[in-house]
């Protein structure tokens, strides 16, 4: 009977054995499982951001398709609307062509700004930052007329073909002998945009 109960004992000490040793088993277990469910959900937080960058690139990309179609659109009205030149000297005669058939001598007439760089296609241009293929000429000039003609100078210049733009205008009355005005002093900064 001794040795039955010592069988006992020795069974009770094997079974709390082996279930130390499955409770560690089970810890370590569980301390791998919660390792890799850390690792899974650090990889799924990483893959969302990629995908949020990724959405963030498709909106991007679909912003700069849009920009590059109205952009497209703006390319083609400049390939209609804007003459070809590589002479500055021909949009100084249109200018002159232009006072001329008012009856406005234009004293002086100089360049404003612009690239004398032997790289750039139009000399004395600025080539404009949104429009590919597109130069700026900045042009300034000083005259003296009659606020009429003045007026329709300014109205002449805004419809004509090549577009002028009025950058800067200084206007100074000139008074006669008697107190009126006789003319106008005046100084104009032109930009006009042609493409080579």
């Amino acid at each position: 009977m001794k040795s039955v109960n010592f069988d006992a004992k020795k069974f009770f000490y094997i079974l709390i054995g082996l279930l130390v040793l499955g409770g560690i088993a089970t810890g370590y277990g569980l301390a791998w499982a919660n390792k890799q469910l850390a690792d899974r959900a650090q990889k799924i937080s990483l893959l969302n951001l990629q995908a949020d960058e990724l959405d963030k690139k498709i909106i991007n990309a679909h912003k700069l398709q849009a920009e590059l179609s109205s952009n497209q659109d703006l390319l083609t009205t400049a390939s209609e609307v804007l003459p070809r030149t590589k002479n500055p000297e021909n949009i100084v005669g249109e200018l002159i062509s232009i006072a001329a058939k008012l009856g406005i001598e234009l004293e002086s007439i100089n360049f404003v700004g612009g690239s004398t760089s032997a790289n750039s296609p139009i000399s004395q241009s600025d080539k404009v930052d949104d429009i590919p293929g597109v130069y700026s000429i900045g042009i300034s000039t000083g005259f003296s007329t009659s606020y009429e003609k003045l007026l329709k100078l300014l109205e002449d210049l805004e419809n004509n073909k090549r577009r002028f733009e009025i950058t800067d205008i200084d206007i100074t009355p000139i008074e006669n002998d008697s107190g009126a005005i006789a003319s106008y002093v005046t100084q104009l900064t032109i930009l006009t945009y042609v493409r080579p």
